[in-house]
Order: structure tokens, then sequence, then C-alpha cells
């Protein structure tokens, strides 16, 4: 046996203990893992300031929480993206620096399988939590929500600098690395090494200069940054616009105070028993231009207006948006009721009155005009010159009519992308627009202007209303009459029932709407002394003109009206060849080409109560799920069917229950009929919309294997 020495053994005969650095990829792998939810919130908070608003769940708003009301537009600024995306950025650095410092704990105290355990484990409880804050403070406030996140992740990042705090670094510096550059240039990228042999336990001890620092002074900067912020926005919301504050009903001169007639249009000069009545909405705007605009209107166009007959009466209002500002309340607003006091025609509806929410103004208007009791609707505006001279005796001769859609005509024409265009619109995403008219000029039948606005129904605005008319009336099947008569381009032609006087055009001569109308009126031509040099768009001709409307980039058609030249001709729609409402095919009903499906009910196409005084008998319902989930407030439902009318007919279409489910109300003399739909029941009797729902029926066998038949 030998005796222990005090000796140390000499260099050759042992082996140092490891301190190899760990730069593999995995641990910078582990600390990206932590800072993803936040980059996901930076990039989409960067998307958001450069995009228009996207269409939510209303039942995510705050104000609609846990109710499902459709959808609705986010009402998130672009300041609020911009502080959001700061605040995910501020998250992404509280995140990081907190598993990096539990990577570098767990890292001493236990061995690499452990480790790596606890970080997966640790992001698989943050992401969820950051999801989680999101859909609680709902995703139109960004702000909120990475604020609530970052917040969370400071607080635990400076627990994590205490608890980490015994996590030493030790004084000897053996082993230096030879390659410093390259050492310093991945340090630059990936943040110091990991070693675990660089640490030793040591004492807690929390660094107040740390949490000064590294958390209380970058929430203070970004505090400071987003009070600035929303304080800048509550100056916006409260003195250029509406801030989302409810604007109420349309005011001034919307109804009259004198006894109501059994016609109930409340509309002051309207004779309630003359054939045709009609109501001419005119937008204008609070400024001193619009106030010009519209002493010029009822100086011309509203002097052209017949006088209120038997045949036809006419009134008109100028549509007026709530102020943009406090300011322009207070500057306009006595001069407005003062204007409202003298004409009588002034009309301030619940819609902001900037360029940007016109769809919206033009809506509300739509929405005031479908309580009245009117024939026709039309909507112009305070520039243009109206020959409702004309057009009064066009209708008296069209008579009362339906589904009847008149303007200038456009069809497959793209929304405009180009920021510097004031109509560019980045919220439509479709290759083309529906067919719609030219806002110089709608003429509307009073039960479209009911299908465009409805009571309450959510809709989707787009930049220009002329635009946004098309989309809410494309899916009534009827398609706009056009009217080359009316123009917005710096054109006169002698028919012209619409001539717009914008303030970007100037006549040669000075001439302007008077001077029309003292032509118009005097038995001259309209346009004698007015610029003709150029030729309307889609006129026939164009003799002794300096250009042609295909010069322009036009094509027109007669029936459909323009579209670009440069467009292929393929990427129009099918649809869009019919001027009116699509027929229907004919059929016999009942005969081998439409065969029954309940006899005497309904058949393949059609149904003998469909053109009846008795249509109103036929109700069509639809179920789906299986017959154990119809319960009794169904049952109700059906019951109060006919308890309202006995002589009821239900059409129940269904895709699960058996032909003689209700055939104990069939016992009491009820007529209810299950029709069973299915592929085949549905592609024999030709029970889809168009080309496309045909093909995903005849692809039934692979959506039933999907999750979302």
């Amino acid at each position: 046996s030998s005796l222990p020495t005090a000796r140390p053994p000499s260099s050759s005969s042992t082996t140092s203990p490891p301190r190899s650095r760990i730069w593999t990829p995995l641990f910078f792998l582990l600390n990206f893992l932590s800072v993803i939810p936040s980059l996901i919130g930076f990039i989409y908070s960067a998307h958001r300031f450069y995009t228009a608003p996207p269409l939510l769940f209303a039942s995510s708003t705050w104000e609609q929480s846990g109710h499902a009301v459709g959808i609705t537009q986010s009402r998130s600024t672009r300041l609020d993206w911009l502080v959001s995306g700061m605040w995910a950025l501020a998250c992404a650095y509280f995140t990081h620096s907190l598993a990096r410092g539990l990577l570098r704990r767990w890292l001493v105290y236990y061995s690499l399988g452990p480790t790596i355990i606890r970080v997966v484990s640790l992001q698989a409880i943050c992401w969820p939590l950051t999801l989680t804050t999101h859909r609680v403070l709902s995703f139109d406030q960004p702000v909120a929500a990475w604020f609530v996140c970052a917040t969370t992740a400071a607080i635990s990042n400076v627990i994590q600098s205490w608890v980490t705090s015994n996590i030493v670094q030790r004084k000897d510096r053996r082993g230096q690395q030879r390659w410093r550059f390259v050492s310093s240039a991945i340090t630059a990228v990936l943040g110091p090494g990991i070693r675990t042999d660089k640490y030793r336990k040591g004492e807690r001890v929390l660094s107040w200069k740390r949490v000064l620092w590294g958390t209380v002074m970058p929430f203070a900067v970004l505090g400071w940054a987003t009070t600035n912020a929303l304080l800048w926005q509550q100056f916006v919301a409260r003195y250029k616009g509406g801030g989302g504050i409810d604007l109420g009903r349309p005011r001034l001169n919307a109804v009259v105070n004198a006894p109501s007639s059994a016609s109930g249009s409340g509309v002051t000069g309207l004779n309630p028993n003359a054939d045709i009545r009609v109501v001419v909405l005119v937008t204008s705007s609070w400024t001193n231009r619009s106030l010009t605009n519209r002493h010029t209107f009822r100086e011309t166009s509203v002097r052209l207006f017949p006088p209120s007959s038997s045949s036809i009466s006419i009134v008109y209002r100028f549509l007026l948006g709530t102020a943009p500002s406090p300011q322009t309340a207070a500057r306009g607003g006595p001069g407005i009721e003062a204007e409202a006091d003298e004409f009588g025609d002034i009309l301030v509806i619940p819609a902001q009155d900037s360029y940007a929410d016109l769809s919206k103004k033009v809506h509300e208007g739509w929405k005031w005009a479908a309580g009245l009791d009117v024939d026709y609707v039309l909507k112009t505006d305070d520039d243009i010159l109206l020959r409702m001279d004309v057009v009064a005796k066009e209708l008296v001769q069209l008579g009362r009519r339906k589904e009847y859609w008149r303007g200038f005509a456009y069809w497959d024409i793209p929304a405009i992308k180009d920021a510097s265009n004031k109509n560019a619109d980045f919220r439509y995403e479709l290759p083309s627009f529906p067919p719609y008219t030219a806002g110089a000029l709608h003429i509307l039948s009073k039960d479209l202007v009911e299908l465009v606005a409805p009571p309450s129904a959510p809709r989707l605005f787009t930049m220009n209303e002329d635009q946004s008319l098309g989309l809410w009336l494309y899916p009534s099947g009827v398609r706009p009459i056009h009217d080359h008569r009316i123009q917005q381009a710096q054109v006169c032609e002698n028919d012209m029932i619409a001539k717009h006087f914008g303030s970007q055009y100037k006549e040669p001569t000075g001439y302007g709407a008077h001077e029309m109308y003292g032509n118009i009126v005097s038995g001259r031509k309209p346009c004698e002394g007015l610029l003709q040099r150029w030729c309307g768009v889609c006129y026939p001709s164009c003799r002794r003109r300096d250009n042609h409307w295909r010069d322009w980039g036009f094509s027109c058609d007669e029936l459909k009206g323009a579209t670009l030249s440069n467009r292929p001709s393929a990427s129009a729609l099918a649809l869009n060849a019919a001027p009116v409402k699509i027929p229907p095919q004919p059929f016999v009903i009942g005969s081998a080409d439409d065969p029954w499906v309940i006899p005497g009910i309904l058949s393949h196409h059609m149904s003998p109560f469909s053109h009846s005084d008795d249509w109103h008998l036929l109700h069509m319902l639809c179920w789906t799920t299986g017959p154990e989930t119809f319960g009794e407030r169904h049952y109700q439902a059906l019951e109060t069917i006919w308890a309202h009318e006995p002589r009821a007919i239900l059409v129940m279409m269904s895709t699960t229950l058996p032909g003689d489910f209700f055939q104990e109300y069939e016992k009491q003399g009820y007529a209810v009929h299950v029709v069973r739909v299915g592929r085949e029941e549905l592609l024999a009797r030709e029970w889809y919309l168009g080309p496309q729902s045909e093909r995903w029926l005849q692809d039934w066998d692979r959506w039933t294997k999907g999750p979302s038949l």
C-alpha cells in the first residue's frame, strides 16, 4: 500500500474537465421556439399595417362577445397595428430572455434529455396562452393582447432573473478559443454560447440594475410611445371622425311633421296619390365646394323637375353624413341648419362624411329611402346636371316596374390597386367586380332598394359606392340596363340625362351648369357653348370629335355596357350576358322533362303554387342532422306555421329524416312532406346553382371523406 500524497498529479497523467462550448443548432432552436408566436404577431401586425381592415366574426369583438351576429369589419387602425408590432417585438425579447435563463439553469441542474423536455414543455404552455389571450381580448384588440403578453413575459423574466441568479460564472478562463474572429461572428448571430462547465451554483441575489435596464426601461419607452399613440388616436376619434360612436338616425329634413297619410311616405312635397312617386338622393358634403354645388343643383336640376301631378311626383334630398370633425360641425353646423330650414332638403344620415366612407353613406341613404312609399329611387351627385324632365317622361311611360335598374353599366372591371389613386380598393380581392352602374346616376325600382338596404344585414363595403351597389344586387340575378346618356368624364352630348361638372373640369368658355340649364329652357342645344371635343363613352358615333372612346381603353356592348378593352374576354363572367333577371327555362310541369317530386305540389323545376295567389302557402325547410336531434322546439316551430296558416304546405328537404317522420301530423290533416336529398337526387333534379355547384356534387364522395361536409 502507499500513502496518499499532497503533490498534484502531473499534467500528463490527468484529463482536464470537459469545457466544450455547445454551439450546436439544437440549443439555438430551443431558444428560437420562444419567440415564434411573437414573431408571427409582428409579421401579422406589419401585414395589417399595409393592408385594409379584415373581416372578423362579430362574436370575437368586445361589444358582441359570445354572440354570433355575423361578420363585421375590423376597427383597428394602422396606428394600432404599428403599436401592437412594437409590443410583439418586446414580447419576443422578454420571452427569449426567459427561455435562455431557464435553459442555462436546467443545463446546470439536469442532463441534456430532461433539459430538452423542460424547454419544449415551457413552449407547450406559452404558445396556447398567447393564443388564448388574443381570443379572450379579441383579435381586433392587438395592442391590448400583445401588451398583456409582453407584461406577463416581463414579470416572468424578472422572476427568472432571481431564480437563476445562483448560477454564476466561473472565474477561470482556461481554454480560450483560438478562432476569436469566428467566435465573435457566431456570437453576434446566435448569442453567447452555453457551456455546462462555465457556471456554478451560488446564492440567489436579484440584480436591480438588470431589472431596471432589462425590463423597466424597455417598458417605460414602449409605454410612453403607446400613451402618445393612443392619445393621438383619441384626438382623431374626437375631432376628425366618429371613432365608432353610434351616430343615430337621419336628421333634419328626413320626415315631415305633418299628419301622416295612408301612404306613409312621410316626405315633404311628395304627392301620395300620384301614379309614379320618385325620390332623388343627391350626395353632398360639408365642404364649401358642396355648398356651392347644392345651390347650383337647386337653380338648375331642380328647376327641371316636372311639377307634381297625378302622373308623377318627385322630391329630392341632399345626403350629408355626420360632420367629419367637431371643428367642422362647429363651423358649418349652423349654416347647414339654416340651409335646411330655408330649403327643407337636407338629410344628415348616420355615416361619416368622408370619401373613404362614401359607400356606407350612400347605403344609409338607400336604407332611408327603403322606408318610403315610392316607386323609384334615384341617386346622383351634387355636381351633376340631371335632366329630370327627360327621365320623368320615361318613368311615366314605363309605369311601375319591379326589378328595374338603369344607369351607365360597367362589367368585368378589376379593382384599382394603385395606392396613389383615391379610388384604390384593397379590400376587394376577387379579379373583377360584378356588373355595376356609374355613381353619376342610379335608377332603381323600390323593390331593389329594399334588397340593397334591408333593416339589418351585414354588408361588405368597397371603396366606391357604385361598385358596392353591384355587389349587393348581384345575388338577385338582376342586371343593369345600360344607358350611355349618363357620363362622368368631361364630355357633352345633347341627349345626355346626367352631365358631370366636377371641380377638376374647366370649360374653356367658363360655362357651367347654369349655362347648360339656360340652353335647355331656351330651346337651344344643351351642349351649345360647352366643350364638345371629346366623344362620350359608348356613344355610337364619334364624328367631328378629336377622339374615339376606344382610345381611352374602353370596349362597349349595347346590353352589358363598358369594360376595359385590354382585359381578356375569357375573364368575363358568363352571367353578365343578360341585362335583366335571367328567365327560367320553359318546362311543362309534371311532364317527362319536369317530373313530380311531390305530386301536385313540387316538380323538379317548379311548383304550381309559385305563380298563383297561394304562393305563400308553400314553405321550404331543411334538416341535415339525425332524427334524434329533432326536438320539442323544432316541432313547435312547425306548429307555429300552421297556427298562422292552417293550409300551409311544408316541404322538408332532408338528408336524414325518413319519409314517414311526420305521419302524426299527416293523420291530423296537416300537409308536411319529407323530400330526401342526396347526391343522386340533387344531380337528377338539377338542384344546384351552376356549374361550380354541379362539380361540387359530382365530387361528393371526396367531400364525404373530409372533415367539413
